[in-house]
């Protein structure tokens, strides 16, 4: 059971927002230097992928049928995106909310975010029911999400981690990682570094392990093998 759920992360670390997805509206903002990116998504899945040093290039795409059109997409939604003195944000809201829908899942049509950014930038991201796919991404990485999975590949840096109700997947990630999961899973293969992991309620099965692992689970195993390379 255990391989077959790592797999399943493996797959997932690889699968980026599909070009046959209608896109909804692209958006490029540039600067000499950019410092830092932070990114936060309502509802949508977020990809973070590398791109050119001197911009970042933002992509919302349709997610999924009745795929929406632009102008149903602006109906609901308010793409917020700056660029000031090296630090880029990029925010999706929604216009309008239901009382009763405090964290914004409603079954609203879904889209979803593709955003390339320069490599070794600082980078902050967010969802609130929608996964996060990073990859490629070698500068500080903060990621949270709210009832949505987050997975790594091809990072490095200082990295901070946390799901609620999501799971975890780590593929050739390195550094110095701190995470956290409520109700999740953390499932890794190539890792190395130096790593404090904790779950609540959840697993954590490293394989391929280089890293110095300090962990603790809350109801659940750990299972960690080391590489032989």
């Amino acid at each position: 059971m255990k391989n077959w759920v790592i797999a399943v992360f493996l797959l997932s670390l690889n699968a980026h927002p599909s070009f046959s997805q209608p896109v909804i509206e692209t958006r490029t903002l540039q600067s000499d230097q950019f410092k830092s990116v932070s990114v936060s998504s309502l509802g949508g899945k977020v990809t973070v992928l590398p791109g050119a040093q001197k911009s970042i290039e933002i992509k919302i795409l349709a997610d999924r049928k009745p795929y929406l059109t632009a102008g149903e997409f602006n109906e609901i939604y308010e793409i917020i995106s700056k660029s000031e003195h090296g630090k880029a944000s990029l925010r999706i809201e929604k216009r309008k909310r239901p009382f009763w829908d405090f964290f914004g899942w409603d079954n609203s049509p879904g889209y979803a975010i593709e955003i390339k950014v320069p490599p070794s930038i600082r980078l902050s991201a967010e969802s609130v029911g929608g996964d996060i796919t990073i990859s490629g991404i070698t500068g500080d990485i903060s990621a949270e999400t709210l009832g949505g999975d987050l997975f790594l590949s091809d990072c490095s840096g200082v990295l901070n981690l946390e799901t609620f109700g999501g799971d975890l997947g780590l593929q050739k990630v390195s550094g110095i990682l701190e995470a956290e999961t409520f109700g999740g899973d953390i499932c890794g293969s190539y890792t190395s570094g130096q790593f404090e992991l904790s779950t609540f309620g959840g697993d954590v099965t490293l394989t391929q392990n280089k890293a110095l692992v300090k962990g603790s689970t809350f109801g659940g195993e750990m299972q960690i093998s080391e590489s032989r390379e």
